[in-house]
């Protein structure tokens, strides 16, 4: 079987995510073989001229993120007889998904997924596919983490006041920040004294890649998971951290694995990281039982389980 995975053009966690799914397929001994593709060309070999997609022999197309992904390549050049569209960005930007499901998507592909739960309905054959992580991606262990807290994600108006009620209640704490849109005013109204550090990008590659985010993620003593909203589902970053063992406590979300710390209020999840920090021997236990139940169940959530449910959907 050989099979094509069409990426999204933007470095971002979604280009994460595809390369994961990428990974994942590849390492699969059932596939001869996997290519990689987006609206410019092949991923894996750039010269190639995208006309050629048409003439591939492809038997299954997994194509990530759907909505910009669709517009550009147009279902025409989407090779394979069994193409199945894995949206990661639900339930956000719902008018467009909305407009593309009615008067493009229905028909054209075997399978929809979606990373929400609440979003099933909205689609023609949709179905509910959690987000992953990448096993193959090992964090460094470092016995001394030069941050308290960490956040790896995009700004907007409810992070910034999670992290700012957080960072008010935290007070003298180191922070690693990563991700595009903070602003300099979000940090001149916190509270920290101590050291700061903010990328917006990575300085090697311009977006922060699967091994990268590891690697903040294993310099942080706990980090904080805030999620956009509407939404039902954990988003990437919730399965990374349990993938990879690392201390996080995120904001309520109802289809997370029981596993996960959750609080209702950013006051809540201020009082758990300080109380973390400080080394309350309760707390401590909590946060030991959620990366052990994590990893646990971690191959449950791997991008290797989430394709192989796929392909016994599409029987391929």
């Amino acid at each position: 079987m050989k099979v094509a995975v069409v990426f999204p053009d933007v470095p971002r966690a979604v280009f994460n995510t595809a390369l994961g799914w990428y990974r994942a397929i590849k390492r699969d001994p059932g596939v001869e073989s996997a290519v990689a593709i987006n609206a410019h060309g092949f991923y894996d070999l750039p010269d190639e001229p995208l006309d050629k997609l048409t003439s591939l022999d492809v038997g299954v197309t997994v194509v990530i993120s759907g909505r910009q992904v669709h517009d550009r390549m147009r279902a025409r050049s989407i090779p394979g007889t069994a193409k199945a569209l894995v949206l990661t960005d639900e339930p956000y930007e719902t008018q467009s998904t909305a407009l593309f499901n009615s008067e493009t998507w229905a028909g054209t592909y075997s399978a929809v997924y979606t990373n929400d739960s609440s979003s099933v309905g909205r689609h023609q054959q949709g179905r509910f596919l959690p987000c992953a992580y990448d096993a193959t991606v090992k964090p460094e262990q470092y016995d001394k983490k030069p941050f308290d807290i960490g956040f790896v994600g995009t700004t907007d108006d409810r992070r910034e006041q999670w992290l700012g009620t957080v960072d008010r209640l935290c007070k003298g704490r180191t922070w690693c920040v990563v991700g595009p849109k903070w602003k300099p005013r979000f940090w001149d109204r916190t509270h920290s004294q101590h050291t700061r550090v903010r990328m917006d990008t990575s300085p090697s590659t311009g977006y922060f890649s699967p091994e990268e985010v590891a690697d903040l993620y294993a310099k942080c003593k706990i980090v904080v998971n805030v999620h956009r909203e509407p939404g039902s589902s954990p988003n990437p970053r919730a399965f990374d951290l349990i993938g990879y063992g690392i201390p996080a406590v995120q904001d309520v979300r109802a289809d997370s694995p029981s596993s996960v710390v959750q609080t209702e209020t950013p006051e809540k999840m201020g009082g758990l990281i300080n109380a973390f920090l400080e080394g309350d021997e309760l707390v401590k236990e909590l946060f030991r039982r959620s990366v052990n139940v994590g990893l646990e169940c971690a191959p449950d959530h791997t991008y290797d389980a989430r394709w192989a449910s796929v392909r016994q959907d599409l029987k391929a």
